[in-house]
């Protein structure tokens, strides 16, 4: 009977403790980014300690862009259903073509970005400039990195060979003992 007490008084203290832990440290919000803060087109904004002019200025930028985005997104997502139709139909030709589609507006997104990047680059000063241009450049490595470590993986997963055709080594298999017959 005192081991069940002793039981329950740590299973309440471990309990109780774990609020206090709890409360003192508020998961973020449904809206909030918590550890993610610095994240993103706005941890790179706050990092450059804008102006108020500048951060309306910039949000007017975006806004105007953001319409932009929103319609070549949407122009591009049938050329893009169209793809998966046809390669699940077995059609190569059409699938090619309607991908190709697909990657002419992927260029159209990409000097839509160029653009707006150049205005907003235009509203910074000399020194936040370079502070936004080396964030960049960290940026795009980043996404390099995790784009091959992406394409790495997901070529294992589906368990095809490299480019080069090469079959990787296989372990070799350990020695069988020799049994006796009998």
């Amino acid at each position: 009977m005192n081991r069940i007490r002793i039981a329950a008084a740590a299973a309440a203290m471990l309990i109780g403790a774990a609020t206090v832990v709890e409360a003192q440290n508020p998961a973020p919000q449904k809206g909030e980014r918590g550890d993610r803060e610095h994240r993103g087109a706005q941890g790179m904004m706050d990092s450059l300690n804008l102006t108020n002019a500048q951060k309306e200025q910039i949000q007017a930028i975006r806004a105007k862009y953001r319409l932009r985005f929103e319609a070549l997104r949407d122009s591009t997502r049938p050329n893009a259903q169209a793809a998966r139709a046809a390669r699940q139909a077995g059609d190569t030709a059409a699938a090619r073509a309607a991908m190709e589609r697909v990657r002419a507006q992927g260029t159209a997104v990409a000097a839509l970005r160029q653009q707006e990047q150049a205005e907003v680059r235009a509203v910074l000063t000399a020194d936040q400039r370079a502070r936004f241009d080396a964030k960049h450049a960290q940026m795009r490595e980043r996404m390099a990195q995790r784009d091959s470590a992406g394409k790495a993986q997901r070529r294992g997963m589906r368990g095809r060979r490299p480019m080069g055709g090469a079959r990787p080594a296989r372990p070799a298999r350990p020695a069988r003992p020799a049994q006796p017959r009998g």
